[in-house]
């Protein structure tokens, strides 16, 4: 955003690089490794921000598991190394299994979010048809706890499905 000066007032820029990688290990089981590094700066004038950044690379891998042509497991884990919030990783495990003409599946996954630059550091910035955005810079990081559960049946052109889940969250940004 520039000002009638033309000088930059408000500046928020985000890149992120990814990289993943697939392979099949045998005809029951794929394991996929990935990696991604997000650099986030910004900086207004008008809300005395110098420079910020922040920086977070990311590390995961995950196995999909095929045993006895019925139960199927997919296990991940997730690494974050960000440079204020330090170091956290977080599990998913998931699992379905399918005898006759249903299917039960069953899951449960750990979340993490850190606070975006704007989210730690804006001052009453203004956001159209929305409203204002305090940043806050005591906010930590978002933690949550997900679980979920189904059972389906299907035969011919009848199907049913129930399914529920449940988010715990902690500290929510």
């Amino acid at each position: 955003v520039y000002g009638s000066s033309d000088s930059l007032d408000y500046d928020n820029s985000v890149n992120t690089f990814r990289f993943l990688s697939s392979f099949t290990l045998s005809e029951n089981l794929n394991l996929v490794f990935g990696s991604e590094y997000l650099n986030e700066k910004q900086s207004s004038v008008q809300n005395n921000i110098a420079d910020r950044e922040l920086n977070d690379v990311v590390l995961f891998t995950q196995g999909e598991y095929n045993l006895f042509n019925s139960l199927f497991l997919t296990a991940g884990l997730r690494g974050d190394i960000h440079d204020i919030f330090g170091v956290n990783l977080t599990p998913q495990l998931n699992a379905l299994y399918k005898f006759d003409v249903f299917q039960l599946r069953a899951g449960y996954g750990m979340g993490y979010r850190t606070p975006t630059a704007k989210e730690l550091y804006t001052n009453h910035f203004q956001i159209p048809y929305v409203g204002y955005l305090d940043g806050n810079s005591d906010l930590v990081p978002e933690l949550s706890n997900y679980f979920n559960g189904s059972i389906s049946y299907q035969r011919r052109k009848v199907s049913f499905s129930v399914a529920g889940s449940v988010n715990y969250i902690d500290n929510l940004i």
